[in-house]
């Protein structure tokens, strides 16, 4: 992950209170995370962190498009006609923010992904795929989480995120890179 990931995952916690204190109460209150075991093993255990790096690639998701693929054959795309050897492209960006699939859709809400019984959902889901999926999902996927998690876990264990005097961290959204507007 980038540090512009980070960044946001961070934008996140700082911005909003309540995941802040959901963070702390849920997380890393709960389980001493030292620095021998901030470790992905760890870290797995952290189900509101997980939580919290699934929401903001959700909503930012590494590629807004995934890898391109190639009708096989001739088809209909919800009415489209899409004639065989044609390279079709899914908009991940597009489906992570789909109203339909996803209520509140632009709210950072990691508890969207916690079930009902205080878990991780890690059901498959073909309406999250901020990596892709199948044989031609990213092979990073599994580095980038461990990354991820462990960075913000040590994030969270050495320092409290605020703002002073509660002003809002504004990152600008824009095509490419996103990073800290300056002021």
């Amino acid at each position: 992950m980038d540090r512009g990931y980070l960044l946001i995952d961070i934008q996140g916690l700082i911005d909003f209170k309540v995941v802040r204190h959901n963070i702390h109460h849920n997380d890393m209150d709960t389980i001493h995370v030292d620095e021998e075991s901030t470790r992905f093993e760890a870290c797995t255990k952290l189900i509101y962190l997980q939580a919290i790096v699934k929401e903001t690639l959700r909503l930012y998701p590494a590629g807004p498009l995934l890898v391109p693929h190639e009708a096989s054959e001739d088809c209909n795309i919800q009415g489209y006609y899409v004639p065989k050897g044609t390279r079709v492209f899914a908009n991940v960006w597009k489906l992570h923010r789909d109203p339909s699939l996803w209520s509140e859709r632009e709210k950072f809400s990691p508890e969207r992904f916690i079930n009902e019984n205080g878990e991780l959902d890690e059901g498959h889901h073909f309406e999250y795929l901020p990596f892709g999926s199948g044989r031609r999902a990213c092979p990073g996927f599994t580095f980038a989480t461990q990354v991820s998690l462990t960075t913000l876990a040590r994030l969270l264990q050495g320092f409290d995120l605020d703002v002073p005097m509660d002003a809002p961290v504004d990152l600008k959204k824009g095509l490419g890179v996103m990073s800290p507007c300056p002021r």
